[in-house]
């Protein structure tokens, strides 16, 4: 086999902005971003780095994508980076043109996310690593509805904070607003920063299973799971609750430490081959805990997209338009019949955003229009988020045709306000 080509690259960006094309930029943190090989036989890349030009201390190999986030960069140091490209039978190409970037202080962390624990317990995420003594005072936080903040405790990764609040009231929609918490270099939070969530109708019992939202193809041997909610590690790691058709290999399966992506190691796939990947005896977190739907079923090619691929012979999921967009994209699917459908927008830690339709619909073109908010009809922040065509998958048993699993599309979407 060849080796590839030197000049792979014809465009290597770092992000030094707050917003540039689709991706954010953080202190100590760099979105480094370059253009695609398009040789048949590409696997995936790898990014070197150093803070001295020509030497690179530090290699990551990101696979199969055009835009990798580096995070624990020092603010005031500047960083040398290089991007190198490498196929199937690991031939590796030579250095990519350089680029430079130094992090700055002054960026303020965001609120990416709330997950709801029961009635009295809540995780408030953020994009950057936080102060301890602002994180945890709870005076920093207001929750509507009468409901007090007790107690906060800032998680070991830094960025997530454990609040115990008074009862909320089960079924209804809820906002947070955080003030004066600062990241560790000291910059506060945006001031009124909100982020909305809702109570289950009765969060005492969750009956709600996990669902496999999307899969992200990371190289020839590497795949992640995105879930929509916590899982129960032990389960999760189980390789025999994953299947990988045609003959595939699960080798490792590991819980991240966000609880709701699963990383597999596998055999070698092959090349623009469609796969079948189904889960099964998995579980949430919850006190009675839930399964996964049986055969829980996504499709999904080798060829390093980090989007589940169409089957043209069944359903199809388009691309939004505009994609970024702002403040509303049209989203459209095609139904070759008359299918039981759910589309749905979740945020990249797997949370449910907004149900855009449920309901049976007939076959044809469709088109949906989302105007950026969640389902309590709250604007939803700036960021990359998923979207999910989920339909039953027919199926003859004894005779009887009958819907036994599901089968999911799922694309990405960007809003920038």
């Amino acid at each position: 086999m060849p080796c590839l080509k030197k000049s792979f690259v014809t465009r290597l960006l770092i992000m030094t902005s707050l917003f540039f094309s689709t991706a954010f930029v953080f202190a100590e943190t760099a979105t480094v971003s370059w253009d695609a090989n398009t040789e048949s036989d590409l696997s995936g890349y790898k990014i070197y780095y150093g803070t001295s030009s020509g030497n690179y201390d530090d290699v990551l190999d990101v696979g199969n994508t055009t835009s990798f986030i580096i995070n624990n960069l020092a603010v005031g140091t500047t960083y040398f980076f290089v991007v190198t490209a490498y196929d199937f039978s690991a031939n590796e190409s030579g250095f990519s043109g350089e680029v430079s970037f130094t992090p700055t202080q002054g960026t303020p962390p965001q609120i990416t996310g709330v997950s709801v624990g029961d009635d009295t317990k809540l995780d408030v995420l953020f994009s950057r690593s936080l102060d301890k003594a602002s994180a945890e005072n709870p005076a920093n936080y207001s929750i509507n509805g009468g409901v007090q903040v007790l107690a906060a405790s800032l998680d070991a990764d830094l960025r997530t904070v454990h609040l115990t609040t008074s009862q909320h009231t089960k079924g209804q929609g809820y906002v947070i607003t955080v003030t004066d918490v600062t990241d560790v270099d000291g910059t506060p939070i945006a001031s009124g920063s909100t982020q909305g969530y809702n109570i289950p109708a009765d969060s005492s019992t969750d009956t709600t299973a996990p669902q496999l939202v999307s899969v992200n193809v990371k190289g020839a041997t590497q795949i992640d799971l995105n879930f929509s909610e916590p899982l129960d590690k032990a389960s999760a790691e189980i390789l025999g609750n994953y299947s990988i058709s045609p003959n595939i290999e699960v080798i490792v399966a590991a819980l991240d430490q966000n609880l709701t992506r699963v990383h597999l190691v596998t055999s070698t796939h092959q090349r623009s081959v469609e796969y079948s990947l189904s889960v099964n005896n998995i579980y949430d977190r919850a006190a009675n805990p839930n399964k996964v739907t049986s055969n829980n079923t996504v499709i999904y090619t080798s060829d390093g997209s980090q989007e589940i691929k169409q089957s043209t012979q069944t359903f199809s999921l388009h691309q939004n338009f505009p994609n970024p967009f702002n403040p509303e994209t049209e989203i459209s699917f095609f139904l070759e019949k008359q299918r039981e459908v759910e589309l749905k927008v979740y945020n990249p830690l797997g949370q449910l955003v907004k149900t855009l339709v449920s309901a049976e619909m007939p076959q044809g073109d469709h088109k949906v229009v989302w105007d950026g908010t969640n389902n309590d009809n709250i604007q939803v922040p700036s960021g990359v988020y998923i979207y999910s065509l989920e339909v039953k998958r027919d199926v003859v048993k004894g005779g009887l045709l009958v819907n036994v699993s599901l089968e999911r599309r799922v694309k990405k979407m960007t809003l920038l306000r």
